[in-house]
């Protein structure tokens, strides 16, 4: 169903089963997405469309993007899946800027760290077409019992588990914290 998979579809599955999972969904084209297309449940309009309950529509958790059929990113949408996809899509000339994360190492890794900072700027149309072009699978929280503070740790669960199918892949690949190596259960979610 559009690039989305419901939490509780994954939650009990052994963690080297999931990024398999993940891959054989159906994927949304990145730079094609629509609000109809992002929605989860109940109908934009049927209530004033306000911050407070984007999260309803638009639903939270962790996502990933596919450079074809290989995962190339693993991230979370804290507040909702519709302001986390128009944040990447932000540029900030300030390096740092947490939103520019994933334009960031997607371009270094397009150019293989070439003369990056210098030709920032100049790239960045381009790496927001290449991004456009990139497909993208959801793993929505919002119609599980766990609360929005989960989704750092959904993200962590995946990335390490993707990172384990598909070796170096990942343009944000993080080590695990050993409290959560001991037991990488989804349905676990501490």
């Amino acid at each position: 169903m559009n690039g989305l998979i419901q939490y509780n579809k994954i939650s009990t599955l052994p963690m080297e089963k999931i990024p398999a999972y993940i891959a054989a969904n159906s994927k949304l084209v990145y730079g094609k997405i629509t609000l109809d297309q992002l929605q989860v449940s109940g109908k934009i309009g049927a209530k004033l469309l306000h911050e407070k309950w984007e999260h309803e529509f638009f639903g939270y958790g962790a996502y990933v993007f596919f450079d074809g059929d290989t995962p190339i990113y693993v991230g979370k949408a804290k507040s909702n899946f519709k302001h986390r996809f128009q944040s990447h899509k932000h540029f900030d000339r300030r390096p740092e800027y947490a939103f520019n994360d994933f334009a960031r190492m997607y371009a270094e890794k397009k150019l293989n760290n070439i003369l990056y900072a210098f030709i920032r700027q100049t790239f960045y149309t381009h790496v927001i077409n290449e991004l456009d072009k990139l497909h993208v699978v959801r793993i929505n929280l919002s119609s599980s019992s766990y609360g929005q503070d989960k989704a750092q740790r959904l993200e962590d669960l995946l990335n390490k588990s993707i990172s384990d199918a598909y070796p170096g892949c990942l343009i944000n690949a993080i080590s695990i914290p050993a409290r959560y190596s001991e037991k990488l259960k989804l349905d676990e979610l501490m």
